[in-house]
């Protein structure tokens, strides 16, 4: 169980999206079995983000990290446009359909 927890701890300081990382913990609850989706309330698990729009928000996330404005702007419009919407949050981000 120890190893386990490693790698959930590990999971939840990647840098992959929130979403991702939500969703992923809730598979790996399958086998852990402690319960999460009790705890969970969450609308990301309701709908699996494609993995275009995951894609998109991740190059976003890295032009915001390098401070390049406009094309995370262009990349926020571009998912927009394809019924998606970014939410940033204070070390991470929500995806969520328009």
């Amino acid at each position: 169980m120890p190893e386990a927890m490693a790698v959930v701890w590990n999971l939840m300081r990647s840098n992959l999206g929130m979403s991702v990382k939500i969703a992923t913990l809730l598979n790996f609850d399958d086998v852990l079995g402690l319960d999460l989706k009790e705890l969970y309330s969450g609308e990301i698990i309701e709908e699996k983000i494609p993995e275009e729009i995951l894609k998109l928000t991740e190059e976003r996330k890295r032009a915001r990290e390098e401070k390049n404005w406009a094309e995370s702007d262009r990349l926020r419009e571009e998912i927009r446009k394809k019924g998606y919407v970014v939410e940033d949050l204070e070390k991470s981000y929500k995806i969520k359909r328009a």
